[in-house]
């Protein structure tokens, strides 16, 4: 029977997470199955996604941009011009994705590119008069947004997720001992 993965009820997450790893039992999936780490990871998943819906709706909706378009802004918001290679990087898009929401936030007139000054091959992004005015009035709401978000976690609580975070993500960034 498939369960209902969307709930962010706490015995629903668990008998889920049970109901999956059964499954995968049944499908002959038995292998040395590591269990915490797929419901680690399913749960992250699960949480950037609720996380990034919740700030669009409730925060940037208002403004009508994506997650990923405040993410380019707030980039540029905080380090300034940068070029599209390292905006990329910065906010954890690929270069595609940057072009096309470069493009969209340039209509909107919040972005410009202009060719870099020494090498004029080089071309730099940066926010216009608009767009760090947007940033300045969104980013309190974004914030707050994000206090919804962890509601549920003390000071301390918070602090170690965060922690526990950035060392999954430092962990991805190592080599891997034949693990892509």
């Amino acid at each position: 029977m498939r369960r209902d993965l969307s709930s962010s009820d706490a015995a629903d997450l668990l008998r889920a997470e049970r109901d999956v790893q059964d499954r995968l039992v049944e499908l002959g999936i038995d292998m040395d199955l590591d269990v915490a780490s797929m419901a680690v990871v399913a749960n992250v998943f699960r949480v950037a996604s609720a996380a990034r819906g919740h700030l669009e709706r409730t925060v940037l909706a208002d403004a009508e941009l994506s997650f990923t378009a405040f993410t380019v802004m707030w980039v540029l918001w905080v380090w300034g011009e940068l070029e599209p290679r390292d905006l990329a990087v910065d906010a954890g898009v690929t270069k595609g994705t940057l072009t096309g929401v470069i493009g969209t936030l340039e209509r909107r007139r919040f972005v410009v590119r202009r060719r870099d000054q020494l090498d004029g091959r080089l071309v730099r992004v940066s926010l216009t008069g608009s767009g760090e005015a947007l940033m300045t009035s969104l980013f309190a709401r974004f914030n707050a947004g994000e206090r919804r978000v962890v509601a549920g976690l003390d000071d301390d609580e918070s602090a170690q997720l965060a922690h526990l975070l950035r060392k999954v993500l430092r962990s991805m960034e190592a080599p891997a001992d034949g693990v892509a």
